[in-house]
């Protein structure tokens, strides 16, 4: 940095306060009394802030905080200095006033400095920190304010926005308005002398220091500096009074008369030129004896640059130019004209002001008039060389294209013309010099702009302008000048008729669209922009250049624009009725509209036929005479464009028609135009006129007229619907006839007679109909968009027509489109179909009031809305229904006043639209809920279902329970509110609680079978509205609610109960409930089937007590009625006591009534010998018998899983006699099994008994039976046969492993299979491994569980290899299991476009599941018989896996399958014992916790491959796994692996083991006879991706070459082998073992045991006989390429 030397300085001492160098000379100084005192001046110096005590009159009062911040705006950076000023700026505030005058004195010095900082974030906080200080001090300021006033209006000045903005509002901080001019006064000579001296002496390196600034930074402030003293300069002369202006003028006159402040005018920087003309102007305007006496150095240095083109610069060279004009009466002897002024001048005008129009055109005026006119010499030569040098800048094309640019510029002209003519007709000089600016100069561009097709003029302000001048001027102006006026009119109108006619088609009709504007703007002139003038006003009567009009009324044309006017009109007339010329037709049309004045009329009459006498007025025979004939040719024609044209000027002439002629006219007009554009501009027309005259409201209501228009609505209609439709445009604009006679008047009137109105509405609805059918989808869409069109303004508007039939058809179709899609419409469409129908609907509502009634609108409307929803199938069209309804309701209810549910006319209608029919259960729903169990059931001749689809009772439920909350939850309400139901809406809202239920079964169905996910979301959608309504209800209504519930379910039972468990759980959720225990028994007194059910979901909301009285009375019950009876009987209250001992807490409370209840069954069964279904068939027992024996058998298991320790041997006998009697009687049954509810039902139940109670001798039958369902039911599974395989698999789980192994299957062999596995295992896993991809996830479980608990039984089978000449040899696993394995592949399309870090979610129900789930079973059940396998046969298996790929295909899959952060339950996730019970459900979960726990026993089973996977895959997913499995998986891989190490020393004998958890270590002492060796093997953190690490630590009586190949066999056997530590290490001991033993090594890999295979040498060499491994010796032969043994080299 500037002013550091490369010396290394010393640090000074902490807490030295002794001063530095600087401060000990200014000390010396003052000490001396050398230093100056008083004024120093505005120096670039930095101030002195005193340290020390030796000013101690002032230094004493100088705040310590306040010396501190002054001391660092004196430092160097600009950060430090920004807060410090903040810092001043917050002591400013806080210390009081004393302190603030202590700072004063130093306070100048320091502003002067930093107010001209290099950085304008200083510059601004100095302005800011003087702002607050000011506001403190006030008037303390005043003694220094001299000091600060220079700097302080140079900051004023500044060129960044926010330093000028601060430091102004500082000075008005510290001078109110009538106080600041004062100021300046004070302090004008030493401000100027301050500012004087910047322009005049100051050089970058004054202005800052060198040694810390760098040269662009010095130059950058030296320029700001200069150009902030010019402008403060202009502020300060411009601010003074002029009677103290007087003491500056000698400062002036110095400054103009050195030479270097000239040469600032000459400078590149562009803000110090601007800032010198500012300057200058402001010279010339306060001090013009000055500007005067220097005006030879003045005059040439302004007017000289009269051309800039520089932007910034300009505006500030034409203030100068005006102020010295204006102020220098002899500026222009002072330049040369002819060779410097008028050639710049002329440039700048002929080039458009160089792009600077806006800035430069609104000076042109003012500086005109201060030219003198014979500036050239010759008497007016500047103005005409003046106008024709503007007249080309506006031909330029920079100027046009800009509209402001261009408008600046066409005012500029406009305005200097009129000067100029106002010049000439004041002094009455010669009018020559008038006609000269008409015709040549304002002439042409008029011209111009109409009629040259690139020209943008007709945009400007141009017509406007130019009319209000001529028309100014015409109205002061003598004869002579308006003959002038009238022929530069005359000639204009020939210019244009002349290219008219020279115009073809396209370019006439631009041609008259800009003469049109041009007459408009003479008969209405548009306001336009007020000239603003700059700060130089001269002398000139502005009044004349206020060109703007305050009004758009229209103004009487003068003379010489009305023959303007008509002879173009006469023009257009005759070209168009001679020529048929479209252009001057509508030039002809236009010109009537706007200017239709019967001398023109006549005029146009006799230029077509003559002179001609008629009783009647002109404009009545030109209409009649000229114009129908003319637009009877123009239809024959079939041209609309000319039609409407002449239509338009019939028109124009209504007004000066008499009632019976305008009769006749309009009959006739109606027989006439057949065009539907023609005609829609007809009635468009006489509908505005209608208020006026009485002929035309007549016309309106006729006959002709609407018999017309019915014939218009039945072809537009008619052809609306064709296939095709052939004129598109033709058929919109007879859609917009229809809507415009449909439409009402302002008065609410109709347009057209009722009578016609019905008619055309009967046309429209009929054709609404028609579309129903229609198959073109586009087709419809467009009739349908034109009908709600046409109709929209009609519902709008009207309020006498809306009750007709006609009308409410046409609505309700509307509304019916809306409903669903059998029409076929767009979305724009539909809204604009539901626009209509709301707006009508919406305004009969307001008009009757909204009472529904038989056959009206609302009513028909009700009726459409729930026929719609019991049909509906598709969840798409339920919720367009709801958004209709909801839409009918919101407009019906704001129509009407009151809220939602306040107005009785709402609550009607909603009354009306709610479903009140009574859903029934659908068979097949029934049966599952009766083979489920959960309710009890006593016959099934007293249960019925019926066929009712279920869409339409999921959808009535939903569609109810959105009425519901629509009627009771308010928008914007809070959450506690509570609501009221009427009777009405419970009994409603408890069938929705039934239909619930319902479909919540049938979900659980279909879950089976794969729900759709869209009536999956509507179920949750219906259980989400009803939870939320409950939550709303108020306490009585939730009383009431119950009380209905239980009434129902009492009398109706089934899913009726069920709808009343669902109530009393949404009961119990915030809060304890409880039912009325006594209330209860009364209601169920008489036990049948429904009372049963009601009791059996009421026990849980009982309390212990109650629950134990009910128990009591239903053991009474069961003592002392029969067993089976249809009211009353002993085993209804069986059915009650087993829900009661279910939710029994307190076992020791029942035990009697258990036991006493079981005594009484045994009672039954010696009473009653057929009681109990022993060996039977089931199909052909009654079903109150077999209902009878399920709730025994239900009783049976809660008994022995709640008092089994209390049995007797009696009571055992009779449960395990029974128990097997039972399975017999399925076995007798088997038959009907899968037709049959009852066996259904019994076998379920009996499945449920053998997951509690289980006999060896039961599983025989069990599990054929199991087997046999399975393979049966792959498809189409109900739900029945769905808790059938439930049930079998649940039992068959508990199957012993040996009755497994001696099952009974029928034997099922193949013949490819080459196993050495017995029959009975081949056909076992023939049978149960294809239920692995069985659908149903339970019986893939069972199968599951069946196999893993044979698998240690099959590698027995397996025998070991014989020695073999091929290097590797592999053993495929059990074919039944990779055959499965093969639908791997199917998983890896599922996850083909995922990477390794991506999450395959995989629901449940779903194909995808089910074959997930089997996949990973299988994959367990492999590595499970993998760990199995001895370590050689291991070995063969895992060749046949890596040249399979299939470990890689595993770890491929499993990595999409497992979720990609299971941190938050890492540990249950990779859990070795994650359950896998069947009874579990079916959750999101099981896929990654299984595919988690596959993974983990992957990297303990065969890490070695997982190893070798890893290492191939590419570089991101290397760094994924090993992260993944270091943070998930390696701490409990490692956990595992050593704890269990230290218990094996017995199988290990001779090793010693300890093991280090922390640190993952094992040491292994290996001791036999005198050789001691001990190991250190250490896990990787990645373990076991990473390499283990075995390291000697101690060994003795080995060789040291010896020990580093037993180290290296050691690490290898650990290394590359499928298996644990301790197989690595049994054999690495195996291995030593043998070489003790005195077994040669194999002189290849100079090992005993082979690395890979576990092998002992076995091959011999004839001639050396030594022995080789199988595998070293066949890599041997393959690598030398030939037979010889590595040793003797002889043929092997």
């Amino acid at each position: 940095m500037p002013g550091h030397t490369n010396k290394k300085q010393s640090q000074r001492t902490k807490g030295n306060v002794r001063p530095s160098s600087s401060s000990q000379a200014a000390q010396l100084l003052v000490t001396t009394g050398t230093a100056p005192t008083g004024f120093i001046g505005f120096s670039g110096s930095p101030g002195y802030v005193p340290a020390s005590q030796v000013f101690d009159d002032i230094d004493n009062t100088l705040d310590a905080d306040f010396r501190l911040v002054l001391r660092k705006l004196t430092k160097k950076d600009s950060t430090t200095k920004v807060k410090a000023l903040q810092e001043f700026s917050v002591l400013c505030e806080e210390k009081d006033i004393e302190h603030l005058k202590a700072v004063l004195p130093f306070w100048p010095r320091i502003y002067n400095k930093v107010a001209l900082d290099v950085d304008h974030k200083v510059r601004e906080g100095t302005q800011q920190s003087m702002n607050t200080l000011v506001l403190r001090v006030r008037k303390n300021l005043a003694p220094y304010l001299k000091s600060l006033m220079g700097s302080w209006l140079l900051c004023q000045c500044d060129t960044y926005p926010t330093v000028s903005t601060a430091a102004q509002q500082a000075f008005q901080t510290a001078f109110p308005p009538a106080k600041q001019t004062d100021a300046l006064v004070y302090c004008k000579s030493v401000v100027t002398e301050y500012l004087v001296d910047n322009l005049l002496n100051q050089t970058p390196n004054t202005l800052s220091d060198s040694t810390t600034t760098e040269q662009d930074e010095m130059v950058n402030k030296y320029n700001r500096v200069l150009t902030s003293s010019l402008l403060a300069l202009r502020k300060l002369i411009t601010a003074i009074p002029t009677n103290q202006i007087e003491d500056l003028k000698h400062h002036m006159q110095n400054l103009l008369k050195d030479g270097k402040f000239w040469k600032h005018g000459k400078s590149n920087i562009i803000s110090i030129k601007a800032a010198m003309y500012t300057f200058l102007a402001g010279l010339c305007q306060t001090m013009p004896d000055v500007a005067q006496e220097f005006s030879k150095k003045l005059s040439p240095f302004i007017l000289n640059n009269i051309d800039e083109k520089d932007p910034v610069i300009c505006p500030a060279v034409w203030e100068a130019v005006l102020s010295l004009v204006n102020f220098v009466k002899d500026c222009w002897t002072d330049v040369s004209i002819e060779k410097s002024l008028w050639p710049k001048l002329r440039n700048l005008l002929e080039n458009g002001c160089y792009g600077n129009c806006s800035l430069i055109a609104p000076d042109l005026l003012p500086f005109i008039s201060k030219v003198p006119p014979d500036l050239l010499k010759e008497e007016n030569k500047i103005y005409v060389e003046f106008l024709n040098h503007m007249k080309l800048g506006l031909s330029k094309e920079q100027v046009q294209t800009n509209s402001s640019e261009c408008s600046a510029f066409v005012r500029a002209f406009i305005e200097c013309s009129q000067f100029m003519m106002k010049e000439v007709t004041s002094t009455g000089s010669d009018l020559t010099f008038l006609k000269i600016i008409l015709h040549d100069q304002l002439l042409p561009v008029v011209v111009s702009s109409i009629t040259e097709k690139e020209s943008e003029l007709y945009k400007s302000p141009l017509y406007c302008m130019m009319g209000s001048a001529l028309e100014k001027l015409e109205n002061v102006a003598t004869d002579d000048v308006r003959k002038t006026l009238l022929s530069y009119w005359s000639e204009l109108s020939d210019k244009v008729k002349e290219r008219l006619s020279e115009e073809v088609q396209d370019d006439s009709m631009r041609v008259v669209d800009r003469v049109m504007l041009l007459v408009k703007d003479l008969v209405y002139p548009q306001p336009t922009e007020k000239v603003k003038m700059e700060k130089v006003k001269p002398s000139v009567d502005m009044n004349l250049f206020d060109l703007s009009s305050k009004s758009q009324d229209r103004i009487k044309l003068t003379k010489g624009m009305s023959t303007f006017v008509q002879k173009l009109s006469i023009h257009g007339f005759q070209t168009a009725h001679k020529q048929w010329n479209p252009p001057s037709l509508h030039l002809f049309a236009a010109l009537m509209e706007i200017e239709p004045a019967e001398d023109t009329i006549k005029l146009v009459i006799e230029s077509c036929h003559g002179d001609i006498e008629t009783d009647k007025s002109h404009s009545n025979y030109f209409v009649f005479n000229v114009c129908l004939p003319w637009l009877e040719h123009a239809q024959s024609e079939e041209n609309a464009a000319d039609q409407k044209q002449i239509i338009s000027i019939i028109c124009t002439f209504i007004a000066l028609l008499e009632n019976s002629s305008l009769t006749v006219l309009l009959q006739t007009l109606t027989e006439t135009v057949q065009n539907f554009e023609a005609f829609y501009h007809l009635l468009t027309k006489c509908i505005k006129l209608q208020s006026e005259f009485s002929s035309i409201k007549t016309w309106l209501h006729s006959d002709i007229l609407g018999n017309t228009l019915v014939d218009i609505a039945t072809v537009v209609c008619k052809e609306s619907t064709k296939p095709v439709v052939d004129n598109q445009s033709s058929i919109q604009f007879g859609w917009d006839v229809i809507s415009l006679v449909l439409t009402a008047d302002q008065n609410s009137d109709q347009v057209i007679r009722e009578d016609h109105i019905k008619q055309i509405l009967h046309i429209v609805h009929q054709t609404l109909l028609s579309l129903a059918d229609n198959s073109d989808p586009n087709n419809t869409d467009i009739a349908v968009k034109f009908v709600s069109k046409a109709t929209q303004s009609f519902f709008i508007s009207s309020k006498n027509c809306l009750l007709l039939p006609s009308a409410e058809d046409l609505l309700i179709t509307l509304f019916t489109i809306s409903l669903d899609d059998t029409y076929k419409v767009s979305d724009e469409t539909l809204l604009e179909s539901e626009l209509v129908w709301t707006t009508g609907i919406g305004s009969i509502v307001k008009q009757t009031g909204g009472l529904i009634k038989d056959g009206g609108l609302l009513q028909k409307a009700v009726n459409i809305v729930k026929d719609k929803v019991i049909n509906v199938q598709q969840i798409q069209i339920f919720e367009r229904i709801i958004k209709t309804v909801d839409k009918l309701l919101t407009v019906v209810k704001e129509s009407l006043p009151g809220d939602r549910g306040g107005n009785p006319v709402v609550s009607n209608l909603l009354q009306n639209l709610y479903i009140q029919q009574e859903m029934v259960a659908p068979r097949k729903v029934l049966d599952f809920l009766i083979t489920k169990g959960d309710l009890s059931y006593l016959s099934m001749k007293q249960t019925s279902g019926s066929n009712a689809n279920f869409s339409q009772i999921l959808y009535s439920a939903l569609y109810n329970t959105r009425l519901l909350c629509w009627s009771v939850v308010k928008p914007n309400e809070q959450e506690t509110r509570s609501v009221e139901l009427d009777p009405k809406q419970i009994t409603l809202l408890l069938s929705v609680l039934h239909s619930m239920n319902i479909v919540t079964q049938w979900k659980d169905i279909n879950n089976i079978v794969n729900v759709s996910l869209s009536l999956s979301q509507c179920i949750t959608t219906l259980e989400t509205l009803v939870s939320t309504l409950m939550l709303k209800l108020a306490e009585n209504s939730k009383k009431y609610l119950l009380t209905a519930a239980l009434d129902s379910a009492a009398d109706k039972g089934s899913f009726w109960c069920l709808a009343l468990q669902s109530l009393m759980a949404m009961y119990s959720k915030d809060t304890v409930f409880t039912l009325d225990f006594n209330s209860l028994l009364d209601r169920c007194s008489e036990l049948d089937e429904s009372k049963v059910q009601v009791l059996q979901v009421a026990v849980p909301y009982l309390t212990t007590d109650n629950k134990h009285t009910l128990a009591e009375i239903m053991v009474a019950r069961m003592m002392s009625a029969e067993p089976i009876f249809p009211v009353n009987g002993g085993i209804q209250a069986l059915a009650v006591l087993n829900s009661i001992v279910t939710e029994t807490a307190e076992i020791e409370s029942s035990r009697d009534l258990i036991e006493a209840s079981m005594s009484q069954i045994m009672t039954w069964k010696e009473d009653k010998d057929d009681l109990l279904l022993y060996s039977s068939d089931i199909g052909q027992s009654r079903s109150d018998i077999i209902f009878a024996n399920i709730e025994i058998m239900k009783f049976l298991q809660q008994t022995v899983s709640l008092v089994s320790i209390y049995l007797t041997d009696k009571e055992w006998d009779f449960i395990m006699c029974s128990v097997v009697s039972f399975v017999q009687s399925i076995e007798e049954s088997v038959e009907r099994l899968p037709t049959s509810v009852e066996v259904q039902i019994f076998t379920c139940t009996t499945c449920r008994l053998l997951t509690t109670v289980a006999s060896e001798g039961i599983f025989g039958a069990l599990l054929p039976l199991f087997v046999k369902t399975a393979e049966n039911h792959t498809e189409s599974i109900t739900g029945q046969i769905y808790l059938l395989l439930k049930s079998l698999s649940q039992s068959v789980c508990q199957c012993p492993k040996q009755q497994v192994l001696d099952h009974k299957l029928a034997a099922y062999l193949k013949a490819d299979d080459t196993s050495g596995l017995p029959d009975s295992l081949q056909t076992l896993l023939n049978h149960i491994c294809p239920l692995l991809s069985h659908d149903v996830r339970e019986v893939q479980l069972a199968a599951f569980h069946l196999l893993y608990s044979i698998i240690p039984e099959l590698p027995q089978y397996e025998k070991e290899s014989k020695d073999s000449t091929e290097e590797e040899v592999s053993r495929c696993p059990p074919q039944q299991l990779m055959t499965i394995l093969v639908d791997g592949s199917k998983l890896e399309v599922l996850s083909s476009g995922l990477m390794v870090d991506q999450y395959l979610k995989i629901s449940p129900f779903t194909d995808d599941y089910t074959l997930a789930l089997s996949y990973l079973l299988t994959w367990r059940l492999l590595l499970y018989f993998f760990k199995s396998s001895t370590a050689e046969i291991r070995q063969e298996y895992a060749i046949y896996f890596r040249q399979t790929g299939l470990v890689h295909q595993l770890l491929s899959n499993i990595y999409r399958l497992m979720p990609d952060n299971p941190t938050q339950d890492t540990k249950a996730m990779f859990d070795r014992n994650f359950s896998l019970n069947v009874a579990n459900a079916a959750t999101d979960k099981d896929i990654p916790y299984l595919s988690c726990y596959v993974y983990r026993h992957a990297l303990q089973t065969v890490p070695a491959m997982v190893r070798t996977w890893w290492k191939e895959q590419d570089r991101k997913t290397i760094n994924y796994v090993d992260r993944f499995t270091s943070k998930h998986v390696s701490q409990i891989l490692c956990t595992e692996e050593i704890q269990p190490v230290s218990k094996t020393d017995i199988q290990l004998e001779n090793i010693t083991i300890k093991t280090r958890p922390i640190t993952r270590e094992v040491i292994a002492t290996y001791s036999l006879e005198e050789v001691t060796i001990e190991m250190v093997i250490a896990l990787p953190e990645n373990y076991p991706l990473g390499t283990i690490t075995v390291v000697s630590e101690k060994r003795v009586g080995v060789s040291a070459a010896t020990w580093d190949k037993w180290l290296l066999q050691l690490n290898v056997f650990l290394q590359y082998q499928n298996g644990s530590i301790i197989d690595g290490l049994r054999i690495w001991k195996r291995n030593i073992d043998k070489r003790f033993e005195g077994v040669e090594d194999c002189m290849i890999c100079f090992s005993v045991i082979h690395g890979t295979n576990y092998q002992l040498p076995r091959l011999t060499c004839k001639t050396c006989k030594k022995k080789f491994h199988s595998a070293c010796l066949y890599k041997w032969f393959q690598t030398s390429h030939n037979s010889t043994c590595p040793l003797c080299r002889n043929l092997f």
